[in-house]
């Protein structure tokens, strides 16, 4: 096709330190089978924090990691048929294959007998080198690109396109999609929470191991698993031996085998998607039952469209948490734990966001992703009334025992604020009322009295914990930073009335005393006894107000 190059803006490590930091280089022409598309997230895999810093030994520097890259297409090559300008797509570890070996005719590209070229720090067919999706646009071989269903979000389907396919396509080629079977799965990151998911939309019954007891709630009732083991507590291991009929297992950290072989049926089947650093166990494993151990990384593209069509089919979401890029990046500081909403690949990992690639993103609020904020609905859809709302005009009801009424515009009342980074409230006073003790952990505050006088003021941080206050009068301007309990009063003897911006479309809210005293469930006596130094009487009164 032979459009004209471009500067591409990538996010480089240029040694083995693996901070990321803009970089400029050129893709290659859109070609007559080639797509192009405009990234709008990649995911954070643990492979692109070791390749950005040399682990492999291989690393061409400077290297733009991102593998798991989703966006929309900006042009199309003269053959390319499957896709147009417009369509949301995606691109996973490959960008291209030899096309001729037994493999690639059945789409099982990734064993390919000439070795697949990922999508980063590999040589293509050119001699150049591949660049992956840190960076603004990326331009694949029609082949490797993969259709994002319309009702699907990029955010979610990001993850998929490594982590993903790691657990589907095993599973699928072991049939592990057949209802009513069991399933156990081993660690609880990202690979593990998604076989979660994957297990139960296809009927099985699922069982997960882990050695913290922190996950429990995770696994039974965020994910929906069916049964929680302590790996290292025998005798919940031992009363399951020999009552599971498949075995996915995602640790990276080095295990025993034989304890979980133990648990498999007779012609069980246990799949390593993880990477331990040695697999060790006895050959009665094995042989006693027939069982069977086998090892996956990836799938072809085949599985890959099937994935993403059934993920947005059963609606199965992985558990996100958006970052965006800045300068002097470092991947390693956002591997995160699952639950703080993060996603893994190998290890942990996230989704991260370069600067805005479209012009709004209103949030889609029928929408069951979930995400660190809201996920975009179709630009084509948004209307005057996602970026409009009105009642700031008028007073809030401040007949309550705190004598003040909070009016929020942020996201949940105008959908048109998502991403932008932005909010603002109204607040109303009655004569003495308060607008309690509270902290924002998403946004600082700027305040400004539009009618009566205020005494506000906030405190810093431990250990100095100095109020800093101040009476306000019409007009007068006051800023609360960023995570610091703050409050306002009125003293004067009509209404007041101040209207606050926030520096968060979702600045949250922390109100003390609704925390401390008023808890679901509530903070055990003892604790608060000997945090405030008063009796259980004046700690029983104090929770009953709340």
């Amino acid at each position: 096709m032979g459009s004209i190059s471009e500067n591409c803006l990538g996010w480089a490590a240029r040694d083995t330190s693996g901070v990321l930091s803009p970089y400029n280089f050129i893709r290659r022409d859109t070609g007559p089978d080639d797509v192009s598309l405009t990234i709008t997230h990649c995911g954070i895999c643990y492979a692109d924090v070791a390749w950005a810093k040399n682990i492999p030994r291989n690393t061409i520097y400077p290297v733009v990691p991102g593998h798991e890259i989703v966006g929309i297409v900006r042009e199309v090559g003269s053959n390319v048929r499957r896709f147009k300008v417009g369509d949301h797509v995606g691109v996973g570890p490959y960008v291209n294959s030899c096309k001729t070996c037994e493999h690639c005719k059945i789409r099982e590209e990734v064993h390919c007998d000439a070795e697949t070229t990922h999508t980063f720090n590999s040589v293509d067919e050119d001699g150049t080198i591949t660049r992956g999706g840190y960076s603004s646009y990326i331009v694949v071989q029609e082949g490797y690109v993969f259709k994002i269903p319309d009702n699907y979000s990029l955010i979610s389907a990001a993850p998929l396109l490594c982590a993903g396919i790691t657990v589907y396509a095993p599973m699928m080629r072991h049939k592990m999609n057949e209802p009513g079977k069991s399933l156990g799965v081993i660690g609880l990151g990202g690979l593990g929470h998604l076989a979660v998911k994957f297990g139960k939309a296809f009927g099985l019954h699922v069982t997960v191991f882990s050695t913290s007891n922190s996950k429990k709630d995770e696994a039974l009732n965020l994910l929906g698993a069916d049964k929680f083991i302590i790996s290292s507590d025998m005798q919940q291991m031992e009363s399951s031996a020999k009552s599971l009929d498949f075995i996915i297992d995602t640790a990276s950290g080095d295990h025993p085998f034989d304890p979980y072989m133990a648990l498999l049926k007779p012609s069980g089947v246990l799949v390593l998607v993880g990477f331990p650093s040695e697999v060790k166990f006895n050959p009665m494993s094995l042989l006693a039952g027939s069982k069977v151990i086998s090892g996956s990384v990836a799938g072809g593209t085949k599985d890959m469209q099937e994935m993403l069509d059934f993920c947005a089919a059963n609606n199965i979401h992985p558990e996100v948490e958006v970052i965006p890029i800045q300068k002097d990046f470092k991947m390693a500081h956002h591997l995160l734990p699952i639950s703080l909403l993060a996603f893994t690949c190998f290890s942990i990992s996230s989704a991260f966001e370069p600067s805005p690639l479209q012009d709004f993103c209103v949030a889609d609020i029928t929408s069951a992703a979930l995400v660190n904020g809201r996920v975009c609905k179709d630009p084509k859809l948004a209307q005057a009334s996602d970026f409009f709302f009105t009642g700031l005009h008028l007073p809030g009801n401040t007949s309550n025992s705190f004598g003040s009424k909070v009016t929020p515009v942020n996201v949940a009342q105008l959908p048109g604020l998502n991403t932008l980074g932005i909010s603002m409230v109204r607040i109303d006073y009655a004569p003495w009322g308060v607008n309690a003790p509270h902290t924002h952990p998403r946004a600082s505050e700027i305040l400004t009295v539009l009618e009566g006088t205020l005494y506000v003021g906030f405190v810093t941080s431990n250990p100095e914990n100095r109020l800093i206050a101040k009476t306000l009068q019409k007009g007068d301007v006051f800023v609360f930073p960023v995570g610091l309990i703050h409050f306002q009063r009125n003293v004067g003897y009509g209404n007041a009335v101040a209207i606050a911006a926030l520096s968060s479309q979702n600045p949250g809210v922390v109100s003390v005393g609704n925390a401390v005293f008023g808890s679901n469930p509530p903070i055990a006596s003892e604790v608060l006894t000997k945090s405030f130094q008063v009796g259980k009487n004046v700690v029983d009164r104090l929770q009953a107000q709340f």
